[in-house]
This record gives structure tokens, C-alpha cells and sequence, in this order.
């Protein structure tokens, strides 16, 4: 069997993340819109709870099936399978942490259909990593995509159906309810999908009689690597997501009102989305990079390395300042009147996510560079030394009973922190200053190009929308930060042929 193309299966992982940001940004208009502002505050809670245990679940099992398979994939082909079966065995007992949430919850209606869909997602991402880990990126791109589909067809679907025959006042009761419900029959089908997408690859992770005689000889769980790998990750895991997903659960805990908490859920969605689309490119390489890492070619670690920051820089460049600039009137045409009175909180909670986004960009890319080299000692004190630092402030807000926009600030300063420490560990990417300097001067540049026209009616948004778009992709054609390669590379990306054919 052939490797897969880098460009073919980056070009796979833009498309699926281009759909998924539209899917995001769909949801964005449509929960608040026909959740009204209580039922969509109940959302956002369920769904950062979801999201925060989920990401703690995924910090372990998912990461070192990732990383192990591309490492072996280079040296010990047979080992793969034996350390998927390890892993699933491994990942059971994850499950167990993640009930010992419940007590400390405020609010614990739902929290069962919450757990068994986080373990349906958590067991679709191990496989996924898995299938990611042999260099194929079609299962963990497209099966979230599908998540995300499913989420707001049925939440938005029903929850629009309920205005309809039992009026706004049901729908805030409802959302408390039922939400939890749909959230996990959203991870079903994906499951299934990625069930599947296991019996299909099967025969490139077992390598018949060498795999069995391995497992016939290894320990009931993967024991070496979970030293090595997965007790760094966990332990980082549980940091990232404390610090980056749980502002929402936090306001909800110490009683902020339930519409600003779905404020606050809106504006952290922002932040997810910048690292989420921009991050294709160091997720894309990654695999790669293990690779490279393992067999030692310092050259084209560096050559991937650079290269994907220069894409990842233009990309979330390109998002954050479209968000900080279309934030205003994507709020009063599309939201609506109950959303209009608390229109400026609203937009400068976003701008503050977006912020947090644009740092997380840099701070995720070069942590992914220090587990590709498995430097997981840096990769846990730029986590346990950074994150924490944004404590002080976060203890001050909630003693003193500060508004939620001041709780927003906790992610911005968090993450600032934390991303020093990353840039300072991580192996060293080569014009990382100049591409960060073009990259502003490209944000500056299409944001004052599209300030004219500003004033909130929907032919000005759409024409902001485009003025901005066509100045910020000139500039970053212009100044080489978007080139013909990496066109090239996306539209003319094959599989290699076969080592016979390559001969003939």
C-alpha cells in the first residue's frame, strides 16, 4: 500500500476544517436565534461541560495512538496493532475520572446523557488518531464534521419546533432538559462511521503472526509509552482544558446570569474556531514531523516546521480580524432584537477571544512541535508554569463579583503566558517574527480598508465582508506569506505511485 501525499491529505483536512468553520459559524447565528438568550445560555453550559470533558478524555488514549502509530509506523510496523488494543483497553479506564466531575457540578441535570456521549466522541477520536497516525487525515477531519451537522440539525431543528408550539416561554425549561439528550445522539452515527473506518484499516496496523506474537508477549496495558507519553499528556490536557474550556461552566457555577453565560460561550466559540481552521497546518504535518523527528532528518523537520507556521499565521490572521471586524453587525442583523441591548459586551467579549485565539495559535503550534519530538518535560512546564499564572486574576474577578467581561480576560492573559513559555522551548521556527509582522500589517491594512463601510445594514456587512477579504488575501499574496506552491501543492497533490510503477 502506498504512503498517503502530504498535499493531498493537507488539501483534505482544508476542505473538511473550511466546512466545519462554516458549520461553526452557522451555529453561532442560529443557537442564539432560536434558542432565545436562557435556552441558548443552557447550550452553551452543556456544551462547554461536553467540550471540557471531552478534551480531558482525549488527552491520553487519542494523543498516543496518534503519535505512536506514526512512530512505529517508521521502525516497528507490527507494534501498532498491539498498541491500539493496549490503548482501548487503556482508555476504559479513562472513563472513570470523568464521573468524578458530577459532585462538584452546580448543576448535574443531564450530566449522564452528557458522560455517555463524551465517551461515544472519545472513543470516535481514538480511532480517528489511529487512521491519522498512518499519515490519512480523511477520519479525524470528517468525523466532527459530521458531529457538528447532526448538533445543530436536531438541537436547532427541535428547539425550533418548540417555539413554534409552545411559545418562547417553554424554551428556556426545554434547553435545561432536552439538550443533553441530543447532544449525545449527536455522537452516535460518527461513532459507528469510525467503527467502520477501524475494520477498513485494520491490516495496516497488524501485521499478520508478527502482531500476534507481539501481543501474546506484551502487558495488559501500553505501560512504556503511558510513561514516556501519556502521563505527560493527560497531565497537560487537564491543564489545557481547565484554562481554556471551562470559562463558560465556571460563570455558570459562581451564578452569572444564564444569558450572559451564553455570551461568554458565543465568544469562547471565537477563540476555538481561530486555533481550530488556522491549526490545520500543524495538525496536517504532524505525522510527518514524528516521523522526521524519529529518523533524525533535522532538515525536513525545520522545512515543515517553517512552512506550516507561515500558513498558520496567514490563516489566523485572516480570522481574527474578521471576526473583530464583522462581529457588530453579525450580532444586530442576524441576532436580533433581544440580543441588541447587550450588543457591545458581546462584541468586546469576542474581541477579547479573539485575542486569546491569535496567541493560542502560536502557543498550540510550537507545543504540537515539542510532542512531535517527545520533549514532554518543556511541553508540561510551558502548561503548568503558564496557564496557572493567569490564577491571581481569576480569584480577584470572582471574590470581588467582577462582570463577565472581566472572567473573559482570564483566557487572553493565561494563554499569553503560556504561549512565552512554549515559544521558548520549542524548537526554533525560522522567520517566525517577520511572518507575524506581515501577518499584523495585513490585519491592519484590510481593517481599515473595510471601516467605511461599517454601518450595520446587511449590503454593508456583505461588501465590509468582501473588502476585507480581497485587501487581506492581496497583502498576504504580495508579501509571500500565501504563494503558487502552496496552490500547487493543494491542487495538483497524488498519491505516490507504487514503488513498481516508479521503476517501470
Amino acid at each position: 500500500m502506498t504512503s498517503p501525499s502530504i498535499g493531498r491529505e493537507t488539501r483534505n483536512m482544508v476542505v473538511g476544517r473550511a466546512v466545519t468553520l462554516l458549520l461553526s459559524l452557522v451555529g453561532m447565528v442560529l443557537y442564539p436565534k432560536l434558542l432565545g438568550p436562557e435556552a441558548h445560555g443552557a447550550f452553551q453550559y452543556y456544551h462547554s461541560l461536553h467540550l471540557f470533558l471531552l478534551g480531558f478524555l482525549n488527552g491520553c488514549a487519542a494523543p498516543m495512538a496518534a503519535h505512536y502509530v506514526a512512530l512505529y509506523r517508521a521502525g516497528q510496523p507490527a507494534r501498532q496493532g498491539v498498541l491500539l488494543r493496549q490503548v482501548f483497553r487503556w482508555y476504559v479506564v479513562l472513563l472513570i475520572p470523568v464521573l468524578l466531575v458530577y459532585p462538584i457540578l452546580r448543576d448535574t441535570t443531564g450530566f449522564g446523557w452528557i458522560f455517555f456521549g463524551v465517551a461515544a466522541s472519545g472513543l470516535s477520536q481514538v480511532i480517528a488518531s489511529a487512521v491519522y497516525g498512518l499519515g490519512r487525515l480523511g477520519p479525524i477531519t470528517w468525523f466532527p464534521v459530521l458531529t457538528l451537522f447532526l448538533k445543530i440539525v436536531l438541537i436547532c431543528g427541535i428547539g425550533a419546533w418548540v417555539l413554534r408550539s409552545s411559545g418562547a416561554e417553554a424554551m428556556a425549561v426545554w434547553g435545561v432538559h432536552a439538550i443533553p439528550w441530543w447532544l449525545f445522539v449527536a455522537t452516535v452515527p460518527p461513532l459507528i462511521w469510525m467503527v467502520s473506518a477501524y475494520g477498513l484499516h485494520r491490516s495496516e496496523w497488524f501485521v499478520p503472526g508478527e502482531s500476534q506474537q507481539l501481543l501474546d508477549q506484551s502487558s495488559y496495558y501500553p505501560w512504556e509509552e503511558i510513561r514516556n507519553f501519556g502521563l505527560a499528556t493527560v497531565i497537560g490536557q487537564i491543564v489545557y482544558q481547565v484554562f481554556t474550556r471551562t470559562l463558560t461552566v465556571v460563570a455558570r457555577q459562581f451564578g452569572y446570569p444564564l444569558d450572559e453565560v451564553g455570551y461568554l460561550g458565543l465568544a469562547t466559540q471565537a477563540f476555538g474556531q481561530v486555533v481550530f481552521l488556522a491549526g490545520i497546518f500543524s495538525i496536517g504535518v504532524y505525522p510527518w514531523l514524528v516521523s522526521a523527528g524519529k529518523l533524525g532528518d533535522q532538515d525536513r523537520f525545520k522545512k515543515l516546521q517553517t512552512e506550516a507556521w507561515r500558513l498558520c499565521a496567514a490563516f489566523g490572521g485572516y480570522l481574527v480580524v474578521a471576526m473583530c471586524v464583522l462581529i457588530r453587525p453579525t450580532v444586530w442583523i442576524f441576532l436580533g432584537q433581544e440580543y441588541r441591548e447587550d450588543i457591545d459586551l458581546l462584541v468586546r467579549m469576542v474581541w477579547v477571544c479573539a485575542l486569546a485565539g491569535a496567541l493560542m495559535l502560536a502557543g498550540e503550534f510550537h507545543l504540537r512541535m515539542l510532542i512531535s519530538i517527545t520533549s514532554m518535560k518543556k511541553y508540561l512546564l510551558a502548561l503548568l508554569i503558564g496557564f496557572p499564572l493567569s490564577l491571581p486574576y481569576l480569584i480577584w474577578v470572582l471574590a470581588q463579583g467582577r462582570g463577565i467581561l472581566a472572567l473573559t480576560w482570564v483566557l487572553p492573559l493565561g494563554v499569553g503566558c503560556m504561549t512565552l513559555l512554549a515559544l521558548y522551548f520549542s524548537p526554533k521556527t525560522e522567520n517566525f517574527h517577520r511572518v507575524n509582522l506581515l501577518t499584523l500589517l495585513g490585519m491592519g491594512l484590510s481593517s481599515a480598508a473595510a471601516y467605511p463601510f461599517a454601518h450595520l445594514t446587511l449590503a454593508n456587512f456583505l461588501t465590509q465582508g468582501l473588502v476585507l477579504s480581497v485587501v487581506y488575501v492581496l497583502w498576504c499574496w504580495l508579501v509571500r506569506l500565501i504563494g503558487p506552491e502552496d496552490l500547487a501543492r493543494l491542487t495538483h497533490a497524488k498519491r505516490p505511485a507504487p514503488p513498481e510503477a516508479r521503476l517501470e
